[in-house]
């Protein structure tokens, strides 16, 4: 399957997350901060980042942004999550709100996953 990165503070949420996805036949990175999810993305080149808006050192917004500026990290798609209403970021490739079922976070990462492979996702044309 994919190798997914999920960047989340908070331990309980980051083991929950983990476990859902490796059950569901992904493998998966994980990082507690932006930067460290940053340096990760750098290494790695995951297939998806989930990462959270709020997070210590750099926020997840702060870190799309990044991410769409790298040559190397432009096309990976990334799905924001916060229990924070949609901040309308335009260097993520999908919003959900941490409320939203496992499923439907399955769904839109089947959904991202599969567009990044039929054609890479075009980075932001919003000046960065």
């Amino acid at each position: 399957m994919s190798l997914v990165l999920i960047v989340e503070d908070s331990p309980g949420l980051l083991e929950v997350y983990t476990y859902i996805l490796e059950q569901r036949g992904h493998r998966v990175l994980t990082a507690r901060d932006g930067l460290e999810g940053l340096a990760l993305a750098h290494r790695w080149r995951p297939d998806l980042v989930i990462t959270d808006w709020q997070l210590p050192r750099l926020d997840g917004v702060e870190m799309s942004k990044r991410m769409r500026r790298s040559p190397d990290l432009r096309s990976i798609p990334i799905l924001l999550l916060s229990s924070s209403p949609d901040p309308h970021c335009p260097w993520v490739s999908l919003f959900l709100s941490k409320n939203a079922s496992f499923d439907e976070l399955e769904r839109g990462i089947a959904r991202l996953i599969a567009r990044s492979e039929a054609e890479e996702i075009e980075p932001c044309r919003m000046a960065l």
